[in-house]
């Protein structure tokens, strides 16, 4: 029999785990209903199953491994829907990390009057924490892909990882790139995400950056996967001023001005909003 798939039992779990979805997808009929009618637990079980499931350790009712490979074993590039689940367990960590980190300290020294309580005060701590958080998270997303495993915590978890359009290993400044490139990617309704569903299974980003998302299995391990030509699309002519992966794109002045650009208008908002 075949096994679940993992990034489906995620993204039930995630979304849709307060009524027990992600259970009655494993086959775990009983636990399910327990969790329909308890609504997931009041939300404690549904964020154990969430770790659960990302972690690895859960089963289904077989006690079946869950399958974290590519539905297609000849097809190592990876499409929208393992992307959005892996991007969502980073989100879930660096949520974690700026609210135990950042938020509450915080809170407790407004509490304890060490800073002021005015809405001044809440208003300039506001803007540092979203600053703080941005900043965070680009080097969260972009250090990773230039290591080892070529991958963040959340692309571990679904055994993907990131490389150049050649197969080769993402460099720092190509992936702080990418990752500044998600903000293009968001700007028209996301749509730039949503291209990794088509079938060259490339998000803008990675059009941008030169970049694909591949599944470690498939490529039988972290190496040399060049893709296949591309055929034309609408995006065409972005592609080609980023295609050429001979070099890193950000070793050009055209990328790195950008994301001095970027950083400077997010010091600029937080600026503003202080005055």
């Amino acid at each position: 029999m075949k096994s679940k798939s993992k990034s489906t039992a995620y993204l039930l779990c995630y979304f849709l785990g307060g009524l027990g979805v992600h259970r009655f997808y494993l086959d775990k009929v009983l636990s399910g209903i327990l969790m329909l009618i308890t609504l997931g637990g009041l939300g404690i079980w549904w964020a154990i199953d969430v770790y659960l499931i990302a972690s690895g350790r859960m089963r289904d009712k077989q006690g079946q491994e869950l399958y974290s490979g590519p539905p297609d074993p000849h097809n190592p590039k990876a499409g929208f829907w393992v992307r959005l689940a892996a991007i969502s367990v980073d989100g879930i960590i660096i949520g974690l990390i700026v609210m135990v980190v950042i938020l509450l300290p915080a809170v407790v020294a407004m509490a304890m009057g060490i800073l002021g309580s005015s809405e001044t005060d809440q208003t300039m701590v506001s803007v540092a924490v979203f600053a703080v958080e941005i900043l965070f998270g680009w080097f969260y997303f972009a250090i990773p892909l230039s290591h080892e495993h070529q991958a963040t915590p959340g692309k571990r978890c679904f055994d993907l990882y990131v490389a150049t359009r050649d197969g080769e290993r993402v460099g720092l400044l190509r992936a702080l790139w990418r990752t500044f490139c998600y903000v293009i990617s968001a700007i028209p309704l996301y749509l730039g995400f949503i291209m990794a569903a088509f079938k060259n299974k490339r998000a803008l980003h990675d059009v941008l950056a030169g970049t694909q998302v591949l599944y470690v299995t498939a490529a039988g391990g972290v190496q040399s996967v060049a893709i296949e030509p591309e055929a034309a699309t609408v995006g065409a002519a972005v592609q080609q001023a980023g295609s050429d992966d001979s070099a890193e794109p950000a070793s050009g002045r055209g990328p790195v001005m950008l994301m001095l650009l970027g950083v400077v208008l997010l010091l600029a908002a937080a600026a503003l909003a202080v005055l």
